[in-house]
């Protein structure tokens, strides 16, 4: 028998509005660890094909990475989903080009 593993990421992303007097307890008692920047480079055609159907297409530390928008229900949800795909030559069928 062959056993296969098969594992979708799907990032769910939630934005929120901090007060101040928040932020300070938060980070009360908080050390920082480390601290880093992440540059991302966004792709789309000059149609706007892809944005247009919620996917992101981008460029981040030299890997590829598409987020399709996978969110059921826009009015009443409360965090954004994502199908995120890393790897290029599915990436590459999912746009339907040669190759990243």
């Amino acid at each position: 028998a062959v056993l296969s593993l098969i594992l979708i990421v799907i990032e769910v992303e939630k934005k929120v509005s901090l007060t101040d007097s928040k932020i300070a307890s938060l980070l009360s008692g908080a050390k920082l660890i480390r601290e880093f920047n992440i540059v991302d480079t966004y792709f789309d055609y000059s149609d706007f094909r892809l944005v247009k159907k919620l996917w992101w297409l981008r460029l981040r530390e030299n890997n590829w990475e598409l987020k399709i928008d996978v969110g059921k229900d826009r009015l009443n949800q409360v965090a954004s989903m994502f199908n995120e795909i890393t790897d290029p030559i599915k990436i590459a069928k999912k746009l339907k080009i040669p190759d990243l």
